[in-house]
């Protein structure tokens, strides 16, 4: 598993695109050419897949983001809202990590004690 903190979106992007750009060579060394990613950001998902739609791994880049739901709430309740929380980024990575399947699934399967607690998250 690797971390990959992405402080400049415009870095996403391919060097002959933006100034701030990286090569393709410099991109697949960061976030790899055959294996899932799964990127958390705080921003509308489908600006990181425009960024990043000619990449050679895009086809394994799974993006959780803000969901509008039309409403103000606190930053943790707009992570929860929002599947942004530890637990769900969790979850991507057992559905999209195939050698962890089996040994998490009990993970998966008790929801962490989310389905008797709900989300947290008041109306």
């Amino acid at each position: 598993m690797r971390v990959v903190d992405v402080v400049d979106l415009m870095c996403l992007q391919d060097e002959g695109e933006h100034p701030h750009g990286i090569s393709n060579v410099r991109f697949d060394a960061l976030f790899t050419s055959d294996r899932p990613v799964i990127f958390a950001y705080h921003g509308y998902p489908w600006l990181i897949h425009r960024l990043t739609y000619k990449r050679t791994n895009h086809n394994n880049i799974h993006v959780r983001g803000y969901i509008e739901e039309g409403t103000t709430n606190t930053p943790f309740d707009m992570a929860m809202m929002s599947n942004l929380d530890r637990f769900h980024l969790v979850i991507d990575v057992i559905d999209r990590v195939r050698s962890l399947g089996a040994r998490a699934a009990h993970v998966r399967q008790n929801n962490g004690g989310r389905a008797d607690r709900g989300s947290g998250v008041h109306p």
